[in-house]
């Protein structure tokens, strides 16, 4: 167990980091509390939680990454504190990367809209989807668009390989399309590769964080992707059956770079998020 000491400095160096990120002056105190929250969130009726949400339950700081665009953020939960830190403290999408402009932008899995805000600041001029099925995302997707007047198209659904409905089991960012169990609910299911083939897109910008269901998916929507196609892509299967899945868009020119590997002792498989690029 880490000691007092080196718990508080762990908190401090994630608070600063979080500070960091911020657009202005006056946009990193809410940050740095949000990094403070990120190490425990502010929920329950201790006195830490209470304390700070007294401080700041909700904040909405803007972010220098995402163009100066304004982040909601909820102290209370620690999802939305994670994929927060995942994307603008750790840069798991770094668009810098993405050698053109494209002209549409597909966000699958968009959860709270983060990465599209963050897309939408290097490439405004793009056409922005962003497909989310969780009805607590949805809400707070919306917000965030609607504080900084983004015109997204939202689609209330999980992207699949054809139209229907689902099973949805799970909230925050780890939700999963999957069998019927006990509070899982029913989700409308979009099919991408109907999505990609009306689109009418020459250059692509596609992310996929879809909890596992990027291996039935991918290999039927390699054929309908443009020449010009950047994918950001989160797996979470063992390395063989990720290579068996890859390995069509590789066979159509796609060069793979690897961004970050985590370990998941408890699942024995690693989640590894990934960019695939054609130009």
């Amino acid at each position: 167990m880490k000691s007092l000491a080196a718990r508080l400095q762990s908190r401090w160096t994630t608070a600063a980091a979080f500070a960091a990120t911020a657009h202005a002056a006056e946009d990193r105190p809410a940050l740095f509390l949000a990094g403070i929250a990120r190490g425990v969130p502010f929920v329950g009726g201790g006195f830490y939680a209470r304390l700070g949400r007294l401080l700041g339950a909700e904040v909405s700081p803007r972010v220098r990454a995402a163009g100066g665009s304004r982040i909601g953020l909820d102290l209370r939960d620690a999802g939305d504190l994670m994929v927060f830190e995942e994307i603008f403290v750790d840069l798991v999408y770094p668009l810098n990367l993405v050698p053109f402009v494209p002209d549409t932008i597909v966000d699958c899995g968009a959860c709270a809209g983060f990465f599209t805000l963050l897309a939408h600041a290097r490439f405004p001029d793009a056409r922005m989807h962003a497909f989310e099925p969780e009805p607590k995302n949805l809400e707070r997707l919306r917000r965030n668009f609607a504080l900084n007047g983004l015109a997204a198209e939202v689609h209330a659904a999980a992207v699949g390989l054809a139209d229907g409905t689902a099973s949805f089991s799970g909230a925050g960012f780890g939700g999963h399309l999957g069998a019927a169990v006990q509070g899982a609910i029913e989700v409308r299911v979009a099919g991408l590769p109907q999505f990609l083939r009306s689109c009418g897109t020459q250059k692509l910008l596609l992310k996929m964080d879809i909890e596992g269901a990027e291996a039935q998916l991918l290999p039927a929507i390699v054929p309908l992707l443009p020449r010009t196609t950047a994918l950001f892509l989160e797996t979470h299967h063992p390395e063989e059956e990720c290579r068996r899945y890859l390995q069509p868009l590789l066979d159509a020119g796609a060069i793979h770079s690897e961004i970050r590997r985590r370990h998941d002792a408890a699942a024995q498989t690693d989640y590894v998020e990934r960019l695939l690029l054609r130009t």
